[in-house]
């Protein structure tokens, strides 16, 4: 996949920034901290995900006394030229354009244009809460089709009512309360069972390109695995109904594939308690890395790869293995200088809310 072209208006501190870029080899932004650097990978990552990497909420993209923003691209993948249009409001509806054509859903945006992100708050995905790994795991599912992305959706929303449920029960279960959670404990415990084994399915996938990432990342030599955890044991529908006095009390769901983990073992010790800070960076880029073969081998086609400010936070010998091991299709890296030894086909420097060829 290609992003040939982007425009941005009202995005971050861009007010208007038309922008072609590279097919394929290595584009280096460059520029100080605070000159938007990191915005021109974000308004590249939201004109084909209809979403940021950095914050939820779109209306905040928005350039500061503005009332709307929009982004366009022009993408070559599968084999055929497309345009996107994202347009964001910040009062009124949203929209986002696939040839023309208003979209539905986002669901098979990362099929359709496959992109990785890999930036310094990685680190959280091995030192942080399980939420991140399990967010990597369900986009993944996603990619493997229609069924499979059905069940992360069907199971979001059905949590949300048993959780609505258990809110407005106050902690008593009245018989009208005990009904109705039996038709959504039948129907999550089914969804939370086939979530959870797509996932455990997926992160195997994943796995053995985890392993042959971190080889390539890291300095040192260390088995590095991963284990997908599971937040109960047994029937998950009996688990729910074990948990039942439990979950009135808090008002929420306490056992389910939203309370599952992935385990980074590094020497057979969690990463998350055990990995130095160098280690847990290693991984962390690894499992970005990780996940680029997925996609290549899911989908057959190499993503858009995405690096913001990552190389300043390794050492050089971690930060030249991952430059040399990532595959060369459209990568764009941004930083506040150039690396030494770094082979690069084009170099744009920010400077003054401009941008301009500087090689």
């Amino acid at each position: 996949m290609e992003v040939r072209a982007i425009t941005l208006d009202n995005f971050r501190n861009w007010s208007h920034l038309e922008l072609q870029l590279d097919a394929s080899g290595v584009t280096f932004i460059v520029g100080n901290n605070g000159q938007g650097k990191t915005n021109v990978l974000e308004g590249i990552y939201f004109a084909i995900r209809n979403k940021s990497f950095r914050v939820p909420f779109r209306e905040t993209l928005i350039t500061h006394g503005e009332k709307y923003l929009k982004v366009k691209s022009d993408v070559f993948t599968q084999g055929r030229g497309i345009d996107t249009e994202a347009l964001v409001l910040k009062e009124g509806d949203s929209s986002f354009k696939v040839n023309s054509k208003q979209l539905r859903g986002s669901q098979s945006l990362l099929s359709t244009f496959p992109a990785v992100v890999f930036q310094p708050e990685d680190l959280n995905l091995v030192k942080g809460g399980p939420n991140l790994r399990r967010e990597l795991l369900d986009e993944l599912i996603v990619v493997r089709g229609k069924k499979s992305s059905s069940t992360v959706m069907l199971f979001e929303r059905t949590l949300r009512q048993r959780n609505s449920l258990l809110k407005q029960a106050h902690g008593r279960l009245t018989q009208d309360v005990q009904d109705t959670l039996a038709v959504w404990d039948d129907r999550l415990s089914h969804l939370g069972e086939e979530l959870a084994c797509l996932r455990e399915n997926v992160s195997k996938a994943i796995g053995k390109w985890l392993i042959e990432a971190y080889s390539l990342v890291a300095k040192e030599s260390m088995d590095l695995t991963i284990t997908y955890r599971r937040s109960w044991d047994g029937d998950l529908q009996r688990a729910l109904r074990d948990s039942l006095s439990t979950d009135l009390q808090r008002g929420t769901t306490s056992v389910g594939p939203h309370r599952d983990d992935l385990d980074l073992l590094l020497g057979g010790k969690v990463a998350r308690y055990h990995a130095s800070q160098g280690e847990a960076r290693a991984i962390a880029v690894a499992s970005r890395l990780a996940t680029v073969l997925f996609l290549q081998e899911e989908l057959e086609s190499m993503p858009v790869i995405l690096l913001d400010d990552v190389i300043s936070e390794l050492d050089d010998v971690r930060a030249t293995r991952l430059f040399n091991s990532i595959p060369r299709s459209q990568v764009i890296v941004t930083g506040t200088h150039l690396p030494k030894g770094f082979e690069v086909g084009r170099v744009l420097k920010v400077k003054d809310g401009r941008i301009e060829n500087a090689l």
